[in-house]
């Protein structure tokens, strides 16, 4: 502050990256919140590709498919900071975390998880 630094979405994503490196995944969720709310940095692609991916190595699917659902702007993203232009993701960043979460939480997770989220992804 004393600097006038102001951090970019770079710097927010590499920070989450760490965050979910040193499996602190809650901690890189807050600070994803606390990057749109307070700081009104909104995230891009490559961010939530990394917050998608670290919930998929913690076997967070739900938190996962939240996220992706926050990349799209979709309310149903329950409990996430909503940016002012969401991003969405990279196609095949998509297809891997839908894929992910079939593979890891086989059919409940097939019906409960993938396919209602791919259902809202296509309206």
């Amino acid at each position: 502050r004393a600097y006038s630094f102001r951090a970019n979405v770079q710097v927010y994503k590499c920070l989450i990256q760490a965050c979910v490196h040193n499996r602190q995944l809650q901690r890189a969720m807050k600070l994803h919140d606390t990057m749109i709310e307070e700081y009104r940095v909104d995230p891009d692609q490559k961010t939530y590709a990394v917050l998608a991916r670290g919930c998929i190595y913690s076997n967070q699917l739900e938190m996962a498919a939240r996220v992706v659902r926050c990349a799209y702007g979709l309310s149903t993203a329950n409990g996430m900071a909503l940016c002012r232009k969401p991003p969405g993701m990279e196609p095949r960043v998509t297809e891997e975390i839908l894929s992910q979460i079939v593979q890891r939480g086989g059919k409940s997770a097939a019906s409960q998880l993938a396919a209602p989220l791919l259902n809202e992804l296509r309206r």
